[in-house]
């Protein structure tokens, strides 16, 4: 507790920090903000009233005071304890069944600090990418613009097409409504990650330490995913399947109610018929204003039998959910590497071209040449800037499936928590 209180205050200072001075926002204090998620916080509530009741569970099963007034004689009155008996083994079955209540809503927060962390590294993902697309659409716009210019400027020249400027505008024209698009997405992300830090604003995250691709991609190849059977994913359904068995024996228990009730009474008004009896020197016995009676109930006719075979059907369909989730679970991670791995032909594809065609260089060499066609010029510079694109959209694919397998294995949420975008942190 003391730990998570520093942590709380350190996050607490550090995003003051960062929002005072608008700073680039560490990715690492954004992650742990899940710490704080609203739905978190409310859910470990919950779990402190459960945990009241459990404390607070009797033995017997109820408790009942009656009067019974007879002939509107104030001096006539019964007065009844009933007292309800709980079944056999029941007490500790309903223990059992709120201890697995109190598991289950905790792996319902896991499961959701899970979801606000998940949440958040998409978050990351997806605002980083977009604003390197913005920069790299920025430059491609300079460079269409660059080529309208040229051809305008040939306008009377003999080898002018009028199509090419046409074709020209357009594209500068498509490329400007794709910029405010991505300008656009990358508002609606600032105030998402607003939304859930807690921030007062939130332009840029620092990427000093950000993980290349190609450290992923070594990640990737010599580590072997799984599904962690305690991932908190299987978990879930785990607590649930160990929920519905408690309160199957739980309603066994119920079943086992031999005695229903015992009620002890006393009537005062029989006292007093005896007294009188006394007075009058007859024989009496005041021990007939006290009874004791006892409720058995018989076996085998029960009325919650069908409740009781329903609840057993229930446990072992959560038994069978289990097994079915641990295999969708998966073929969900098989699907998310096989995904990175064709970015990982991609993303090697297209660097070794970059290296091939060297478009920088051809572009000084160029430069250096005397009489060289503008629109030339601007073509190299064009295929630079899109193959640079190219790579973004592929770099951030293999960052966003990496997460998703790390998410899938139930790596992602594990304590203590590790920031997976870091450079420095994200060695499995």
């Amino acid at each position: 507790m003391k730990n998570n209180t520093l942590l709380y205050l350190s996050v607490f200072f550090l995003i003051n920090t960062f929002t005072i001075n608008a700073e680039p926002v560490s990715i690492d204090i954004f992650l742990k903000t899940a710490f704080n998620d609203s739905i978190v916080i409310k859910q470990k509530e919950s779990i402190k009233e459960s945990q009241k009741i459990l404390n607070d569970i009797p033995v017997i099963d109820d408790l009942e005071f009656r009067i019974q007034n007879k002939s509107w004689d104030i001096q006539n009155d019964k007065y009844t304890i009933r007292v309800g008996i709980n079944g056999l083994g029941e007490t500790h079955a309903k223990q059992s069944f709120i201890k697995k209540q109190i598991a289950q809503n905790e792996q319902r927060v896991k499961k959701t600090y899970n979801s606000a962390i998940k949440e958040r590294y998409d978050c990351v993902i997806d605002m980083l990418e977009q604003q390197a697309f913005l920069m790299l659409k920025k430059n491609l716009i300079l460079v269409y613009e660059d080529r309208v210019k040229v051809l305008e400027s040939r306008k009377n020249s003999e080898d002018f097409d009028l199509n090419d400027l046409i074709d020209a505008e357009h594209s500068l024209s498509k490329l400007q409504s794709e910029k405010f698009e991505i300008q656009k997405l990358i508002n609606i992300l600032q105030k998402k990650v607003v939304l859930l830090s807690g921030m007062n604003s939130v332009n840029e995250f620092d990427t000093t330490d950000l993980i290349p691709a190609d450290s992923v991609i070594a990640i990737v190849k010599r580590s072997i995913f799984t599904v962690d059977s305690n991932n908190v994913h299987l978990m879930g359904i785990q607590r649930e399947f160990e929920l519905a068995r408690s309160r199957y024996k739980l309603e066994k228990a119920e079943n086992r109610r031999y005695i229903n009730y015992v009620e002890f009474a006393y009537d005062n008004g029989n006292m007093r018929d005896e007294l009188s009896r006394k007075d009058i020197g007859k024989s009496y016995n005041t021990n007939k204003a006290y009874s004791v009676e006892v409720g058995l109930s018989i076996p085998g006719f029960k009325a919650n039998a069908l409740d009781i075979s329903k609840r057993q059907e229930s446990f072992l369909k959560a038994q069978i959910e289990y097994e079915e989730l641990k295999r969708e679970l998966q073929v969900i991670m098989n699907d998310d590497l096989e995904d990175i791995y064709s970015y990982i032909g991609q993303y090697q594809y297209l660097r070794a071209r970059e290296t091939q065609v060297d478009a920088e260089a051809s572009l000084k060499k160029y430069l250096q040449i005397t009489g060289t066609d503008p629109l030339v010029l601007l073509s190299i510079k064009e295929g630079l800037i899109k193959n640079s694109i190219k790579i973004q959209e592929v770099r951030f694919g293999i960052l966003r499936n990496y997460i998703n397998v790390l998410d899938v294995s139930g790596k992602l949420s594990n304590m203590p928590i590790a920031n997976y975008l870091s450079n420095k942190e994200g060695e499995l």
